[in-house]
Parts: C-alpha cells; structure tokens; sequence
C-alpha cells in the first residue's frame, strides 16, 4: 500500500467543506429543538420520543440509499439530502406562526411531524452518501486518516454550530435561527451538486438486492457504535435540559467542548490507527466516553460541564474513526455504500433507543441518575468489540 497516495483531491475537500456546511445546519437546529418542544408545552418523554423518533426515520432510509449509492454515486442524494434538511429548518420555523395542532393529539404543533420526517430523511441521505464517497475515494492506505479528517471538519461545525445556537434563539429568536440553518443546508446542497463522480458500475438486478442489503460483515463495529451512539443520544436530548434545570446558561457548550477535543483527537487517532491498528484508540476511547457520561451526572456548573464535554470528546473521537476505519477494513470492496448505510443505521438505532429510553428515565430518576445509566453503554460497546478481537486473534 502507497502511504503517500494523495488524499487532499479537489473532490476530498470539496465533500469535507459541503459536509462542514452541512452538519452546520444540522446542529444549529438539533442543539435548539429540545427547547424549542418544551417551550411549546411538550414534556421529556415527548423530547426523548421525538428526537429517538429522528434517528428511528433516519435508521429506515439508510438502507436503500446506501445500495442506491453503490450503483449512482453520491452526487445526487447529497443534493437531495442537504435540501431535505434546509426544507425541514423552514418546516420548523414556520410552527411558530402556523398555532394549528393536530387533531387527535392536541399538544403537537400540525408541521412537526413534517418537519421531523424532512429533517430526519435528509440528514440520512446526506450522511450515508457523503461517507460512501469518503469510503470509495480515500487510498487504502490513509483511510483512517481521511475518516479523521472528514470527521474533524464534522467536530469544528457542531463545535461552532451548538456552541451558539441557543445564543441566537436568546438574541434573535428560533424563526433566525432555522433561518441561517436552512440556509447553510442550501450551500451544502450547490457544494455537493459540483463533486465529479460516475456512476457505479452493476446491473439492475444487483441495484435492486442492494437496495435493502444488511452488510453482515460491519455488524460488530456496527454493534460496537450502536452502544456509543445510544449514550450520545442520551446527551443531545438532555444535556441541554439538565444545564437549565441546574443553573447553567449556555449547556450547548457541551457540545461545542465534545467537538473541539474530537478536532485534536481525531487528528492524532486517524494516523495511530492507520499505523498500529483499530484497537489502540477504540479500548482507550470507549472507556473514556463513559467516564465523561459520569461526569455529566454530577455537574452543577458550566466548567464542569465543558470538563465533561472534553473527557466524552477525546473518547468518542479517539473511538468512532476507528471503527469507522474497522467498517471500510470488512466491507467488500463494490459494497462500501451499503456498508456505511448498515454502518449509520446501527447509529441512528443507538441514537433512536438512546432517546426514547432516556425520556423513560429521566421523570424517575432524574438527570444525574439518567447519565449514570448512559454511561454504561459505552462499556457494553467495548464488550462487543473485545469479544471479536479475541475471537479474531483465535483463528
């Protein structure tokens, strides 16, 4: 393998600076949505339900995509996805001037559920086709190293995008807010119109049994992911809540701490992985994330709660581009959209049982014993990958 084969291509940067946009978008209107459900009289086991219902419908469009990618290319599903998610930031915008509400559930404004399936499909057909590209384009030899990179650039949007979302919503309002989102959604989408790509090669048959394919040979970082993603799921509802319910008045910057830590991590991390193997940063990485969940527990201040941030960030990131990495190793080489689609589906359910079962916990036991309980899953994550790395050191 060529250690040196180029990796910054027009194409690399160009889906690395759409992606940058486009994940600007998604956090900016992510980071407020919670409070936005509650301030419209709706309580945490409708939040934890909505934003697990997010990645559920996010979860159920990764599969045919993903085959569809390995036939067309990403090209047309990262300008549809992107579009998507600008068309639900103005779903979302447009319920505060539309008061209708839904006739059987009388609490729940009538766009919501359209904004949630707009938002929630988008974010999926962007995601699983701007990977795929990642996935195809990147030499095998600095693989780790363009996940690294592509996920930085992910890192310095949310840092950016969750760091000041609530301080617009405070300064201008939620209608701004969704406003800048969709539009940066819409740059997202003309960056990813210009990416140079042919179509995948197969016949229409294969298009067809891909389309719904489960790539069995990425179930274990899969698996492994599914548990992290399940504890980051459990942040992004309620992090921003359990900060207001304890005096904090900035709680996205728990967000914006995760992402800046995951910006120097992933960069040392990427290159260790390429050069010593996945496993170095995924033990070391997972452990961490789930110390950074207890701390979240036991914060009643903005420091310690940006400590916390830091400590989830330098695991999570230190984890994710390794099995990230891992995933791309076992996929076959013609099947690497339907394996990033499998990949992001066992994060999106991690996500979707994140959510829903933290709305379950937190009106029993409250925040602090909701992030204790989270923390655990991380631990089980580590358990799925140790048991495949000694069963694969036995063969």
């Amino acid at each position: 393998m060529n250690s040196k084969a180029p990796l910054f291509t027009r194409d690399f940067v160009l889906i690395c600076f759409a992606t940058f946009l486009f994940y600007c978008a998604q956090w900016l209107a992510l980071t407020a949505i919670p409070l936005l459900l509650k301030q419209m009289g709706l309580g945490a086991e409708f939040v934890g339900g909505y934003l697990g219902a997010f990645a559920l419908g996010a979860l159920i469009a990764r599969f045919p995509i993903g085959g569809a990618v390995d036939r067309f290319g990403s090209r047309v599903f990262g300008v549809s996805g992107a579009g998507l998610i600008g068309i639900g930031c103005i779903l979302y915008a447009l319920m505060l001037f539309v008061p209708v509400r839904m006739s059987f559930i009388t609490a729940v404004p009538l766009l919501l559920p359209f904004a949630g399936i707009a938002h929630s499909v988008g974010f999926s057909i962007y995601g699983t086709s701007a990977i795929s590209f990642v996935a195809y384009a990147a030499p095998s030899a600095r693989r780790g190293e363009a996940v690294a990179y592509y996920g930085i650039l992910i890192n310095v949007a949310t840092a950016m995008a969750a760091g000041v979302s609530l301080l617009i919503v405070a300064a201008w309002g939620f209608t701004i807010l969704f406003a800048t989102a969709a539009t940066l959604a819409a740059l997202a989408a003309i960056l990813a119109s210009n990416l140079r790509e042919a179509p995948r090669a197969g016949d229409s048959r294969e298009s067809t049994a891909s389309a719904l394919r489960i790539e069995t040979k990425v179930l274990v970082p899969g698996f492994a992911n599914t548990a992290l993603a399940a504890s980051n799921g459990a942040a992004v509802a309620f992090v921003p809540l359990l900060g207001l319910a304890r005096g904090i008045a900035n709680p996205g910057l728990y967000f914006t701490a995760v992402a800046l830590t995951s910006i120097l991590s992933r960069a040392v991390a990427g290159r260790l992985v390429d050069k010593y193997g996945r496993a170095v940063s995924i033990i070391p990485g997972m452990l961490l994330a789930s110390v950074g969940l207890l701390l979240v527990a036991q914060t009643f201040s903005t420091e310690m709660l940006v400590v916390a941030g830091l400590v989830f960030g330098i695991g999570s990131a230190s984890a994710m581009p390794a099995l990230q990495a891992l995933a791309i190793d076992l996929a076959g080489p013609a099947q690497r959209g339907s394996a990033m689609a499998t990949y992001w589906a066992m994060i999106d359910l991690g996500v979707s049982l994140g959510s829903i079962l933290a709305g379950q916990i937190a009106p029993v036991v409250g925040y602090g014993g909701l992030f204790i309980a989270a923390s655990t899953a991380p631990l089980v994550g580590l358990g799925i990958f140790m048991a495949y790395a000694h069963s694969s050191s036995s063969e």
